[in-house]
């Protein structure tokens, strides 16, 4: 998934995208992509996606198919092959153990009712030698295990998560305030309740967010960390992880949140709908540039005119092909049939977890189902136009990491499905989408261009943004 866009001399800018797979991308999101893809374009700079699936209990296989897909979808294309967390996690345990053994980090064998009930006590001396001590049996045990496999599987030891105080360094000088590029000077007071304790890996052997985000912005060499005001309070624990790790952290931008009427920010916890089943490319771009950049709304307009009548232009003619197709008696049990029949089969780890997720695969409402059916068509021409894609799909066992698969994404979408079910030339059919489709992300390139050569952060709001 690398972009295409025209030939450039980038500078040292580099900025990147790092969505989550717990269910698809949602609108919030989008914005916070989008204006990272924008602002790294108008720093000439390289922009990257990363996909954060260190959190197997949500980020199930399926989920990251779904949010790969989207991302090509709505033009978030990476200039460098994708970092998918889960697929090496060796780069996370050597940041532990470098913190481990400078006494920055601890053993915690804590429960969560306990830890609600009183403060952690494991960070003793004493303790810290017990609970090495445990672990290092632990060890010895697996490796007895595996060179004698025909033996009992002994019980094992409670699992232990791995916590680092941060009292002390948050109260040094350095670490009272940021300055955000923004918002400006962030003060820790700004914050009722800052936390000051982070656990780093979870006794279920997942790795903590916050430790994997300062890891993977070093190891890409990120230089400008472009996200949502909701990650502002956190940034003062990275910044201490940055000086434990002995890293030189990134330069912070934190974009206005998304919140509905409520003051309810838009994201997949809220069940927000997915972009697919409301807006299309064309129409996510410009209602982000809207929410981003009102007062750049003219001179996109102005700018872009030609290539936003071509956009819809094709839009329309996208549009009659997928009312044939509405015609052909589509229902509920379409995505159903589709899911049996062709994800399933080529995502087995997936098959399980389709029953679970009804509202990330097919829309509520009538209008939501034309527009996912020409996302959806739209999808499957631009998949004709590409090279075969690779990615590792990562599926957690409950216990840590472990399920990976190499799985190609070229496998046949739902558009294509659908025309092979629901028209009477399939063959015919899919060429037409396939030169649309072409065409259509060829002007959204173009579009994507003019928003990156007009982005300014002078123009973007501060507050949260009510849609």
């Amino acid at each position: 998934m690398v972009s295409t866009s025209s030939p450039r001399t980038p500078t040292s800018y580099r900025g990147r995208f790092a969505p989550s797979p717990t269910g698809r991308l949602h609108l919030g999101s989008l914005l916070s992509g989008y204006g990272a893809m924008w602002r790294a374009r108008s720093q000439n700079g390289t922009f990257l996606v990363r996909i954060e699936d260190l959190d197997f209990t949500r980020c199930t296989t399926l989920n990251l198919a779904l949010m790969y897909h989207d991302l090509q979808l709505f033009h978030l294309l990476s200039e460098e092959q994708i970092l998918v967390q889960g697929a090496d996690t060796e780069p996370y345990e050597t940041a532990l153990e470098h913190m481990l053994a400078s006494k920055q980090a601890y053993y915690c064998n804590c429960t969560r009712a306990q830890l609600k009930q009183r403060p952690c006590s494991c960070n003793t001396p004493e303790q810290q030698a017990y609970l090495q001590q445990l672990r290092a049996q632990e060890q010895n045990k697996q490796a007895s295990c595996q060179a004698a496999p025909q033996q009992a599987v002994p019980q094992q030891a409670a699992p232990m998560a791995i916590r680092a105080d941060f009292k002390q360094q948050l109260q040094v000088e350095a670490l009272q305030s940021f300055s955000d590029v923004h918002l400006g000077l962030i003060n820790q007071t700004n914050f009722q309740f800052l936390p000051q304790e982070l656990a780093l890996k979870r006794s279920d052997g997942c790795y903590a967010y916050n430790l994997a985000v300062v890891v993977d912005d070093h190891r890409q060499g990120i230089t400008e960390v472009v996200r949502g005001a909701d990650l502002l309070e956190t940034t003062f624990l990275q910044l201490a992880l940055y000086q434990s790790l002995g890293y030189t952290p990134p330069v912070f931008c934190h974009l206005p949140l998304l919140t509905d009427d409520s003051g309810q920010k838009f994201s997949k916890q809220n069940h927000t709908t997915p972009v697919i089943m409301s807006y299309s490319p064309l129409q996510a771009a410009l209602l982000c540039w809207q929410l981003l950049q009102p007062h750049q709304v003219a001179a996109l307009n102005d700018t872009a005119a030609p290539v936003i009548a071509e956009l819809e232009e094709l839009t329309a003619e996208l549009k009659t092909i997928a009312a044939t197709i509405m015609q052909a008696h589509i229902d509920d049990d379409q995505y159903a049939k589709y899911a049996k029949e062709v994800l399933a089969t080529s995502l087995p780890l997936a098959a399980k977890q389709l029953q679970h997720s009804a509202s990330q695969l097919w829309p509520s409402t009538d209008g939501d189902i034309e527009t996912f059916i020409l996302n959806s068509l739209l999808y499957a021409g631009w998949q004709q136009q590409q090279m075969p894609q690779h990615i590792t799909l990562s599926s957690g066992t409950g216990s840590g990491y472990g399920v990976y698969s190499e799985y190609s994404c070229n496998f046949p979408t739902f558009g294509e499905w659908l025309l092979n079910s629901c028209t009477s030339h399939p063959e015919s059919s899919m060429q037409q989408v396939s030169a649309c489709s072409k065409h259509y992300y060829e002007a959204l390139e173009q579009l994507h261009q003019c928003c990156g050569q007009l982005f300014e952060l002078a123009q973007m709001p501060k507050k949260s943004i009510v849609l």
